[in-house]
């Protein structure tokens, strides 16, 4: 699903690129640096924009508006997978607000995560929302026929971990990309 960036996020975009050719310009740029940054894009693009003072600052998108009228579509099981908590929280709010039941599988639901997966394996819900990297080995999601990755993981790993969730030897599973033209979301 190719997603349209608002006004505001090519705002952000360019803003937090330009930051970054200053804060290094003249440095040597490590790996973590370059990580660091590549994910505060990623969040930005997701939704939100983190402070230097650890505060999110919402960022209008159409993100969760074109998940939700693709979501609205499917008539079986959907996955989706999204990196960052905000992510996760803006997603399962507004699919309450439509009327499509969900559960919710991250680091916010240690303590509900077998009934939730057990839930939606027995049909009960239409869709699982994510983080990928808790979604440990072992975790069935085989009762998916969609996988939309709302937001790209920076690891080939927890990306494949997260596809094998849903597939398997007897199981078609469509995988869908939310992209944007950022280049830092470009494949």
């Amino acid at each position: 699903i190719r997603v349209e960036l608002t006004k505001e996020q090519r705002y952000w975009y360019k803003k937090l690129v330009e930051e970054v050719r200053i804060e290094l310009q003249g440095k040597e740029i490590t790996g973590t640096m370059a990580m660091t940054k590549s994910i505060r894009l990623r969040q930005m693009l997701g939704g939100f924009v983190g402070t230097d003072e650890g505060a999110l600052v919402p960022v209008p998108n159409n993100r969760v508006r074109d998940l939700l009228d693709y979501a609205e579509e499917l008539d079986a099981p959907f996955v989706v997978w999204a990196n960052f908590t905000p992510e996760v929280d803006a997603i399962c709010r507004a699919l309450t607000e439509r009327g499509i039941t969900h559960c919710r599988y991250d680091g916010t639901t240690s303590d509900s995560r077998d009934e939730e997966k057990a839930r939606f394996s027995a049909g009960e819900l239409q869709g699982f929302v994510g983080n990928p990297a808790a979604g440990e080995t072992g975790l069935n999601l085989k009762a998916a026929q969609t996988m939309i990755f709302y937001s790209q993981h920076v690891s080939a790993y927890v990306r494949s971990q997260a596809e094998d969730r849903c597939i398997a030897i007897d199981n078609r599973v469509r995988i869908i990309d939310m992209v944007s033209d950022a280049p830092v979301e470009v494949r």
